[in-house]
């Protein structure tokens, strides 16, 4: 998903959109990108400048005018949500070891440092919607909402963090997670006049795995962004060995009746795998008939 030498994430989520129900929007929205920090913009490629109007000066000769540049946005504006830090800031600094739910970690020359975190995505792709020219600040003008839960961070620490409080729900790693939905949800509904006021499908999660399964029913009709599309055609219940991940038992009135994902609202987008340019010339496929 990303390379070594811009940094970029590229198109994440436009194979996905291009088979999906959702319009060509959806496939703009992932062109995002986590600019190199030794690359300027100019270095950047075409998609990912935004375009610069200018106006026409071939007439003006030497006439002293006043010159006003507009720069279009790149539609569709994402506006993502500040949580409060225990649904981001507080999962990466209390994460048991270093390389858990990250893409990259820095060396002590602030080198970046790909990790092969399998769920790493989430946060890449995060970094990238906050680094993109499609991310607003204005609520009023955007046209989807990122909510930032990192639960592949919270998942990852809730069977040996007795602060998390899981043994509340039920000691599930997946009725634990999809309380902190809940409460995210709760946040933002009393915090932010746009939630009420949008349509449900302009919401995005992302959850890592099979996370979109236990979803709490008051975030299922958002556009859910997951690394599992399973529509549960063949199996209606929980197929997970691990017990704790298992979301059968969560209680109907948190979880409510819906599948894993719906190919009319959500996307599958790919877990995490760390870059590794040499694998094109290496030709690694072609060692096994």
């Amino acid at each position: 998903m990303m390379d070594s030498g811009g940094d970029s994430v590229r198109h994440v989520l436009k194979a996905a959109a291009s088979t999906s129900a959702l319009d060509m929007d959806i496939a703009v929205v992932v062109s995002v990108s986590i600019p190199s920090a030794n690359s300027l913009a100019y270095d950047w490629p075409s998609w990912l400048q935004p375009p610069v109007n200018l106006t026409d000066l071939k007439s003006t000769r030497n006439t002293p005018i006043d010159v006003k540049v507009v720069v279009q946005k790149k539609r569709p504006l994402i506006y993502v949500y500040d949580l409060p830090p225990e649904f981001d800031n507080h999962l990466l600094e209390g994460r048991r070891f270093k390389l858990q739910c990250v893409n990259r970690i820095y060396d002590d020359k602030n080198k970046t440092i790909w990790t092969p975190q399998l769920y790493g995505a989430q946060m890449a792709l995060y970094e990238s919607i906050l680094a993109s020219p499609h991310r607003t600040l204005n609520g009023d003008e955007a046209d989807y909402f990122y909510v930032p839960v990192l639960d592949s961070c919270l998942i990852t620490r809730s069977d040996d963090s007795p602060h998390l409080l899981m043994p509340r729900d039920l000691r599930l790693r997946s009725y634990h997670t999809l309380e902190y939905y809940r409460m995210a949800y709760d946040h933002i509904a009393q915090q932010y006049p746009y939630w009420n006021l949008l349509q449900l499908a302009k919401r995005k999660f992302f959850s890592w795995d099979e996370g979109a399964c236990y979803a709490p029913k008051e975030i299922w009709n958002s556009m859910m962004l997951v690394h599992w599309g399973n529509t549960n055609t063949k199996h209606m219940n929980s197929t997970s060995a691990y017990w704790a991940d298992n979301w059968d038992h969560i209680p109907l009135d948190r979880r409510g009746s819906h599948p894993c994902f719906d190919p009319r609202k959500d996307l599958v987008i790919p877990a995490w795998k760390e870059p590794n340019p040499g694998a094109i010339w290496l030709k690694l496929w072609a060692r096994y008939p």
